[in-house]
């Protein structure tokens, strides 16, 4: 059960496994308004938990990496981000937007096509990122 009053949520009741509770923490905390998340949730499932899980009595919050368990997100559809990335090529006064092909699936970006240098190259990569790329795949050719 989920309650909101004030920009708190509380979310209450029973999950399978810690990796749930952890999630649903994740979900709640990234809804527009929400202030607080208290998670309450029950754990029934009675398997050991992954090491560095939140939820459990030895959770040591400095060595806990949300990028080590879930994979990246945007909140951009890929036609989007297609779209800020090659926004971000064309006020690059180092990349060449004209030279390079933007693909983009499930927030991947795939960079194909010829730079004048690796240069070039690595900056076509963050530019990619700066325009929101959960992950780069630079295909691009150094001619």
């Amino acid at each position: 059960m989920t309650t909101v009053a004030g920009g708190v949520v509380t979310l209450s009741g029973t999950v399978a496994s810690t990796f749930l509770k952890a999630r649903a923490d994740r979900v709640a905390s990234r809804v527009e308004g929400v202030l607080e998340v208290r998670n309450l949730l029950q754990v029934v499932d009675d398997t050991d938990p992954l090491m560095d899980e939140p939820y459990v009595d030895n959770y040591d919050p400095d060595a806990f990496v949300w990028s080590d368990f879930d994979p990246p997100y945007t909140e951009l559809s890929d036609a989007a981000l297609e779209t800020s990335i090659e926004n971000e090529f064309f006020w690059s006064p180092f990349v060449d937007g004209d030279d390079v092909d933007v693909s983009v699936e499930d927030g991947v970006a795939t960079l194909t096509g010829t730079v004048d240098s690796l240069a070039e190259r690595r900056d076509a990569t963050e530019n990619a990122y700066e325009g929101g790329a959960v992950r780069v795949d630079n295909e691009l050719e150094v001619r």
